[in-house]
């Protein structure tokens, strides 16, 4: 199974629907009354849901349009009968089995039980959908003692699966979406999870202190020639200059580089009164007490594999005299117009306490 997003179910729709008309051809030409209660004709390749739906006097109409085109309104019915049961099960052969695991484990690893969890099965199932689009059936399960939930007695084309809140819990991630069908021919989707190895959602039990000032600063008119930059967080402020702030940072691109398809650049983050931790850490809601380091550097040359021109990086904070921890989000832009561009998200608590929440 794949994440996906929801353009990937339309395609689908589309697929299905060409495939159906093309094998519903031969009664495309046949000019029949409206199946819904209007004047106006329905529009091409619209499929009434049933023909039982048919009341008396659109019966009539269709049997006079039949003999009008020399076709009998038995051999009509025969005929669209025919041609939705091919593009059902046209459809229902693009289903397959669903089998998806999961388990929601808190910050210490471990198992959140009682986490009600709602699904969206996209299938082709025994009804024709408008367009000839998948329908949407919901489940639903609950985290077990283990933490674990499955979806495993269905089939389907796509899964979307949403934990919902739990009081005192925070969820990452809170949704997802699954491919289930087949990528192309003879290429299933990939496995995302296993009965051995679940797919984990990673659950914070939530300690709010009340304390935590959160903010952002967003500077684009850095010039990246290597000079510095002063941020000052409590000033929500960046500007040039070498002290008087927390961080200190600068960004280096060359010459000429709107003529070069990639060019080598760098940034450098410096620590004038925090120091920082570079983190990976899903939820950043404890700083830890040391490892703080006073600078970071970020560089990526023109032919890397990885090329990008942007970076993105996570930091814990702590003042050099230990009154404040914090962590920040930020992302440096190398290309921003003639500039370069820094953003910055930021959590600080300055009563000397670790907790970021």
């Amino acid at each position: 199974m794949l994440i996906m997003n929801k353009r990937a179910i339309f395609l689908v729709g589309i697929i299905l629907l060409f495939t159906a008309l093309i094998l519903g051809r031969k009664i495309l030409w046949i000019r029949s009354a409206p199946i819904a209660a209007s004047s106006s004709p329905s529009p091409a390749g619209r499929i009434p849901a049933s023909p039982a739906s048919l009341d008396s006097a659109q019966q009539a109409a269709s049997n006079q349009s039949s003999q009008e085109t020399g076709i009998d309104a038995a051999a009509y019915e025969h005929r669209r009968t025919q041609y939705i049961e091919k593009a059902l099960a046209v459809g229902k052969s693009l289903n397959r089995p669903v089998k998806f695991y999961g388990q929601v484990l808190d910050q210490n690893n471990t198992p959140v039980s009682g986490v009600s969890v709602k699904f969206e099965l996209s299938r082709f199932g025994n009804v024709v959908q408008p367009g000839l689009r998948p329908e949407s059936k919901s489940l639903e399960r609950t985290s077990d003692d283990a933490g674990r939930f499955s979806v495993t007695d269905e089939d389907g084309l796509a899964l979307e699966v949403m934990l919902q809140p739990k009081q005192g819990y925070i969820f990452k991630p809170a949704a997802l979406q699954v491919m289930v069908r087949d990528e192309g021919i003879n290429k299933p989707a990939p496995t995302l999870s296993t009965e051995q190895s679940p797919y984990v959602f990673h659950a914070h039990k939530s300690s709010p202190t009340g304390t935590v000032i959160k903010g952002s600063i967003a500077f684009y008119e850095c010039i990246p020639d290597g000079r510095p930059y002063v941020i000052k967080l409590k000033d929500k402020q960046i500007k040039a200059g070498i002290t008087g702030g927390d961080l200190r940072i600068s960004v280096q691109r060359p010459p000429g580089w709107r003529d070069q398809k990639d060019y080598a650049w760098s940034a450098e983050i410096q620590s004038i009164d925090m120091e920082m931790i570079e983190s990976k850490d899903v939820f950043m809601y404890q700083a830890p007490e040391k490892g703080y380091v006073t600078a970071w550097n970020f560089a990526r040359e023109a032919n890397a594999s990885n090329y990008t021109r942007e970076a993105n990086a996570k930091f814990y904070l702590k003042s050099r005299d230990g009154s404040r921890y914090g962590r920040i989000e930020i992302q440096i832009i190398s290309d921003y117009r003639e500039a370069s561009g820094i953003i910055i998200n930021y959590w600080i608590n300055p009563t000397g306490s670790r907790n970021l929440e």
